[in-house]
This record gives C-alpha cells, sequence and structure tokens, in this order.
C-alpha cells in the first residue's frame, strides 16, 4: 500500500490512476500473492511440501513488479529499477529457500532479464538515437548485479555453515543426553538389582542432597568418591520370615557339569526361584553360590509373611523336581 500511495501521489511519473492502472493492478495482486504465501507458510506441512514451489511464486512475483515499475514510467531509462533488481538478488540468496545452485541460477536470470529488456528498449525498440554511454551503464549494472551476488553468495555460505554446526551441535547435544539417560537406567537397574528400591531411592537423596550444599566441584568429587557408602541406610523391620534355600547335591552337581552348563542351570533355576518369590509376595535378598535368600514381609508388613515363606519353600521343591 505504501508503494502504491508513493506511486500515485509523484506527479513526475504518474498522471492519473486510469493511465496506469496495470501498475496499480500488479502492485495489488503482487500484495495478494505475498499474503496468500504468509498464510501458507504459517501451516508447517505445506511449507515443507511446497516450500520450492512458494519461492518461486515469491520470486516471479518480486520480477513482474520490478519490470512493471520499468515499464510504467514516462521513460525508460538505462539505470531503471537496478536497486530493485539488486534487492531481488538478496532476496533469493537470504530470504527464499533455495539450495545454492538454484540461488545462483535465479539471480542470474534476474539480473539478465533486466539487462536484455533494456538493451532491446533503449536500442530495437527506441526511436531516437541510443546514448553513447549506454553499454557503459549496462555494464555498470552488470557489475552492480555480480557484487550483489557475490555478496548474498557469501552471505548464504556463512548462514549454511552456522546453521550446519548448529544442527551437529544440536544432534551431538541430544545423543549425549540419550547416552546419560541409557546409563542412568542401566545404573538404577543395576542398583535395585542388588538393593531394594526404598533403600536405593534414600540412597539416592542423600547423595545428591550432600552434593546440593557443596558449592565447591573438588570437594563434590571427593564426596562421590569418599563417602557414599559411609553412611548406614538401615530400617528396622518387625514380623518378617526370612527363608534359606540351599540345593542339596550342588557340589556332587558341579563336578559332574561343565562350568557353562552349570551356569545356564542355575540362571534357569533362579529364575524360576524369582517368579515364584513374586507370586508369594516375597522378596530376594542375595544369591550365594547355590543358596538363595528370601524374605516376606519387606518393605510392606504382611500379617501372613510365615506362611508365605513355608509356600515358597514348598513351590521351590516342586520347581527342582
Amino acid at each position: 500500500m505504501i508503494v502504491i500511495q508513493c506511486a500515485l501521489c509523484s506527479p513526475s511519473l504518474f498522471q492519473s490512476v486510469e493511465e496506469h492502472c496495470a501498475f496499480v493492478s500488479v502492485v495489488s495482486c503482487s500484495l495478494c500473492v505475498f499474503l496468500a504465501v504468509f498464510v501458507l507458510v504459517c501451516t508447517e506441512t505445506l511449507t515443507q511440501r511446497w516450500r520450492r514451489l512458494l519461492g518461486l511464486v515469491v520470486w516471479a512475483t518480486h520480477l513482474t513488479m520490478g519490470f512493471t515499475f520499468i515499464f510504467s514510467g514516462p521513460l525508460i531509462l538505462p539505470w531503471d529499477q537496478v536497486p530493485f533488481f539488486l534487492f531481488i538478488i538478496f532476496t533469493v540468496y537470504t530470504m527464499l529457500p533455495f539450495q545454492m545452485c538454484y540461488a545462483v541460477v535465479l539471480s542470474v536470470i534476474s539480473s539478465l532479464s533486466h539487462i536484455m529488456v533494456l538493451t532491446l528498449c533503449l536500442t530495437v525498440f527506441n526511436t531516437q538515437d541510443p546514448s553513447p554511454f549506454l553499454a557503459n551503464q549496462l555494464l555498470s549494472n552488470a557489475v552492480v548485479f555480480l557484487c550483489g551476488s557475490v555478496v548474498g553468495a557469501f552471505h548464504k555460505v556463512l548462514m549454511e555453515r552456522a546453521l550446519r554446526q548448529t544442527f551437529q551441535d544440536t544432534l551431538r547435544c541430544l545423543g549425549i543426553r540419550m547416552k546419560l539417560e541409557i546409563e542412568k537406567r542401566q545404573q538404577e537397574n543395576l542398583l535395585q538389582s542388588v538393593l531394594p528400591v526404598y533403600i536405593s531411592m534414600k540412597m539416592k537423596l542423600a547423595i545428591m542432597e550432600r552434593l546440593q550444599d557443596c558449592k565447591d566441584k573438588e570437594e563434590q568429587q571427593r564426596l562421590v568418591k569418599d563417602n557414599n557408602f559411609h553412611s548406614l541406610y538401615v530400617k528396622r523391620h518387625e514380623n518378617v520370615s526370612i527363608l534359606y534355600a540351599d540345593i542339596v547335591g550342588f557340589t556332587r552337581l558341579a563336578s559332574d557339569c561343565s562350568p557353562k552348563e552349570l551356569v545356564i542351570m542355575l540362571n534357569e533355576l533362579f529364575g524360576k526361584f524369582d517368579q515364584i518369590a513374586k507370586e508369594n509376595e516375597c522378596m530376594r535378598i542375595k544369591i550365594l553360590g547355590d543358596c538363595y535368600y528370601c524374605v516376606s514381609g519387606l518393605p510392606v508388613s504382611l500379617p501372613m509373611h510365615a506362611k508365605n515363606c513355608v509356600k515358597m519353600g514348598l513351590d521351590m521343591c516342586e520347581a527342582i523336581k
């Protein structure tokens, strides 16, 4: 709208709106195209699918506006609309979603079309004698366009390099975070495999509180290294039953089997014991050789803890058979 107002209020260029309805129509249509492109850009799915097509539409609209400005004036001069076409070149390199090769092609087309159109209008279709400085002026236009293309290409290279570096840094950060999450999950699984959940959580909270109270980094490392297991995380439990299960004849069995067969057999057997303990509301405490320790009534007190251990022992005998 500002362009239309300035054009209509310039007496040196325009006499009336009726004489230059083409100019007003092109600018109005260009404004509608830009608004439509803006609406489409707000839709992410369509933008990703038609990104290059939308860029071509914007470029073609700018090119149409440039030639409309050239032919709307009373005289066509060798330096007409050079700044506007330079703006088109900068737009192709800096604002439109094109790769470097496409940006170079579009900038060359914009420059050559401007130079060729002015050359034809000032020589072939000109009724007057051409200016003796026409060639120099057109060459100057070409130099200006070339400098604009070089500056735009340099800016695009720097931006692509910065974006690529940002993408790589973000990807590296996400990879490190995923690795930390996996290691944290493995550490928690390892800790919970040797300690009950409520004790491991209590230990973690105590360590985190000590680290938060200490501001010095070296002091934090020393606390992590030296004092993690100096505190006793003990809780007294009443009314629990403990089951000690020892495999009879394990020594003779170990001498008759190979180490690999023995490990596979014990792994399968203790896996069954864990499943039986879960069914009987028991919690495994420890595995020591062929001895299996479990307790009932932890961490939640159960009135039937003794019955659970007895049933656990009977089920273990059935599993061994």
